[in-house]
Formats: C-alpha cells, structure tokens, sequence
C-alpha cells in the first residue's frame, strides 16, 4: 500500500516575538477524530508589514535553494473538498532556484517567478512566498489544477520539510500543497534543446505528410518542435528524439514524439508514437541490441500509466503498462520544462504564400499588402549602430528574431516570444505593441534592448539582402540577417 502522507489539520499561529519563532500546532480536530497527529509547519500572520529589507539566508541555511519537485496532492481544510491528485504528477513541477527564482510546469501551462524563504531555528520549516508569477494561458484538459495553482499561489506563507517532502501551507488554513522530489539528478538526464536542425526538420516534415501550409493556414499557428540525443544501440551514434509542439500535433494526453536514426547524411524514421508526454525514459536493459523506452502516459480520461517498449528488430513495439505511482529507472530524455514558447519554428511544407497572392486570395490589390513581400519570413538581429558611431554586435542572432507574414510578425526575444502585427506606409514601419511571454531569460541577455528597440522603430530598407530598421529621432539603426523562410 502506498504510504500516506496526508497532513489532516492546521492551526497556523505566528509568534508575536520573532518570525522564526517556532509555531504550535494545536491539532485538537484531528486528536478527536483519532487521527495521526500532523506535523508543524511554519506560517506567518502580518510580519514586515512596514517593508523593512530582511536579510536573505545563505546556501547552508536555505534547504530549498536548488531543489525540483512535483506535485502530490492538494489537501483542502474543508472536508467536503478534500484531497485531490493530479493524475500524472510529473505534468505539476516546481524548480526553486538558488537565484530566488521558480519556474514551474503546470500541466500544459508554464509559469516563471520568485520565490523567497525565511527559515525558523530548526530550518526544515518556515516562512515562505511566491512573488508575482507570470503564467501562460493555455487551455488545459480537466479538472485544471493548474488554474488552481497559479491563482493560489500568491497565498503560500508557510513551508515543512519532512520525511523527504516539501509541505507548502496557504493562509488563512487555506489549504496544503504536498511536494515530493522530482529525482532528476544532472547526471542522469538529458535535457531537450532548442537548437535548429536543418536536415532534422526535413525528416520531421517527411514523417509528417499532412502538417501542409494549407493547414496552417486555416488552423492558428505553425508547430514548433525540441530535440535530444542518445545513442541506443551502442553503434556510436546517436539517435535523435524529436518533440513536437503546437495544436497540429498536440492533444489533451500529450503531443507527438518521433524517433529517428542517423542514415546517409540525414535522418530515418524509426518510431513515430502519435501522443506522449515527457520525459523519455531510456532504461539500462536491452532488447535486440536496442535500450528499451519508457514513455509517460495521462490524459483523454485514461489512468496516468508508463508504457515500455522494446526494439523488434525493425522498430520499438508496445510491451506493457504500468501505474504511474513509482519513477522507473533509467535516463531521462527530453528533461525539463518544455513549452511551445521555446520550441524551434517548424515551417511546413509547401510554397510561402506571397503578398501578391494573399491580396488575390483577400480580393484586394492593395500596394501596402504587396509591399510586404520583400519582409515575409524570419530575420535574425546581428547587431545595432548608433548615430554617435557606436556599435552592438549580436552574439547569437538566433536569439532575436523577427518572423514577418502578411497578417502579422512573429517576435523572439531570447527565451520570450510573442506575436504582434506591422503597419506599412512606403519605407515607413510602426510595430503594435507584442503580446509577448515573460520568461526569466540568462542574465547576458538583450531581450529587454531588443524589444524596447523594436518599439522605436520608424522606417526599414533591404540593402544586400539585409534587413535595416531605423529607430526614431535618429535613435540608430537595428540590422537583420535572413533566417528560415523567404527574404
């Protein structure tokens, strides 16, 4: 029997001398039901409320600085609610980050913040706070935990480490978030990435006959896609993991994942498992040559599951399933917090449509429309010069593009993207305001630089197939190189 964990009842009661002051439980509701008495945990009435700056503790004396977890349960004070489970914990996780910084999966969404943590005498509980959190809004399948989260995040007050879990209390006996560890050591995981493939992406696109321009077209957006690799059959050569994002390929159990082998210069297809979720786990045993697989299941009202697989000789075949309660062994493929916002763009097949033809297509012979044609597709920021002769040259102009399409632009600043539309008069350009995710990028980032920029924008010319914006008031010119897509 699974062990239970569950923390009953609360009486949060703050000390009126000092924060890290331990707290008392009173327990009296649950010693009259007979039940197993809870252990402490640590919360805080109306302390600093006059805003007095409070020293953060060191490395040794936070417990949780650097730690991951995924959700268990959610333990409600009120008795008709009670305890809920997500179905597949692994979809529910938090990493606290040594910086003071959060990130979290909840379920299809993700949410990125601060975290900050004011430990009692005894440093296994404490006073503990979420800082603002900014969210995705993706639309998640039932019962939508993850609406739950985001919204009572901001209520979190107090923490208890105990038997190995991490117990987040609300205010107020607003409830209990039971954590336990995610297990992911660095050395056992191997983490996606979000670097372009070329001849990858050929493969993902032959694999995928029906992700056509035309279905993007009449659907909302283009898929994006990560990757990672290990080799599973010894042979010295990796094989590729691929993930794809975005509604096409995506459902309420997961999105598609394909697996391919390194063959003449390029990639071929050896499993395309049509819904999964993340990670794969490659297991340390072996059939025909080949490490089995284990993929997580959950969703589509079927029971959260991990499904083996073995090599057949031709390509990995189902072999059992198992319940979702234990995290097999083995490495960890596609690791961490993976969303559509940081996937690589993933053009379909067939022709970009031009300016000439969108207006054909609209009914209109507007000059402004065709005008767009020279822009449509993706360009890359390499770097910035003043007026004054200063110069900014762009490490990584992958990082920062712009992806111009009739009706619109595509805009990555670093690890945020968003979209936003362009108004067009001659040589003279203005950008809407982008609706844009706020994602806690690397500390060498220009993303902040590059929109604020990109705000200033007034006119833009091609010169030698390059793309320059110039800034208003004479504010300097921002230079692009082509990218994916026409130019």
């Amino acid at each position: 029997m699974k062990e239970d964990h569950r923390i009953d009842e609360r009486v949060w009661t703050a000390s009126a001398v000092a924060i890290s002051a331990a707290l008392v439980l009173s327990g009296c509701a649950g010693a009259d039901r007979g039940e197993e008495a809870a252990p402490e945990v640590a919360s805080t009435a109306a302390a600093n409320q006059d805003g007095a700056d409070q020293q953060e503790p060191s490395a040794s004396e936070n417990p949780l600085a650097g730690t991951r977890w995924r959700l268990s349960e959610i333990q409600s004070m009120d008795d008709a609610v009670g305890t809920t489970r997500p179905d597949d914990p692994s979809a529910f996780t938090m990493t606290l980050n040594a910086d003071g910084t959060v990130s979290m999966r909840l379920d299809c969404n993700r949410a990125n913040g601060t975290w900050t943590i004011e430990p009692s005498a005894d440093v296994t509980n404490g006073r503990f706070e979420f800082g603002p959190l900014a969210s995705t809004e993706a639309l998640c399948p039932p019962p939508r935990l993850d609406e739950q989260i985001a919204a009572q995040a901001r209520y979190i007050r107090g923490y208890l480490i105990r038997d190995g879990r991490l117990y987040l209390s609300l205010m107020a006996d607003g409830g209990i978030w039971a954590w336990e560890p995610a297990d992911e050591e660095a050395g056992n995981e191997i983490p996606f990435s979000t670097d372009a493939d070329s001849s990858l992406e050929a493969a993902i696109l032959e694999a995928s006959p029906d992700y056509t321009r035309e279905v993007v077209r009449i659907g909302d957006r283009t898929a994006r896609y990560v990757h990672a690799r290990i080799d599973l059959n010894g042979d010295g050569r990796d094989e590729v993991f691929a993930y794809l994002l975005g509604s096409i390929f995506c459902g309420s159990g997961g999105c598609s994942l394909l697996l391919f082998q390194e063959s003449d210069g390029g990639y071929a297809l050896v499993n395309n498992f049509p819904i999964s979720r993340l990670p794969v786990i490659v297991s340390d045993g072996t059939t025909g040559g080949w490490r089995d697989l284990i993929r997580p299941e959950s969703g589509g009202g079927a029971p959260a599951s991990h499904v083996r697989h073995a090599f057949d000789g031709t390509r990995y075949v189902e072999q059992e399933r198992v319940p979702a309660d234990t995290e097999p062994e083995g490495t960890r493929v596609l690791a961490g917090e993976v969303s559509y916002q940081i996937g690589i763009p993933l053009e379909p097949r067939g022709e970009e449509e031009t300016a000439e033809e969108a207006a054909e297509e609209a009914g209109t012979d507007d000059p402004e429309v065709i005008l767009r044609t020279g822009l449509l597709g993706e360009w890359q920021w390499v770097g910035f010069e003043g007026l004054d002769n200063s110069t900014l040259r762009v490490e990584d102009p992958s990082r920062y593009t712009l992806f111009f399409r009739v009706d619109g632009v595509t805009v990555q600043a670093d690890c945020n993207r968003g979209q936003g539309s362009y108004d067009l008069d001659g040589s003279s350009i203005t950008f809407s305001p982008f609706a844009i995710t706020r994602m806690a990028c690397p500390e060498d980032s220009m993303a902040d630089r590059y929109l604020s920029q990109l705000e200033h924008v007034r006119s833009w010319r091609i010169d030698d197939g390059r793309l320059f914006l110039t800034l208003m008031a004479d504010g300097g010119i921002m230079e692009f190189r082509p990218g994916r897509g026409p130019a």
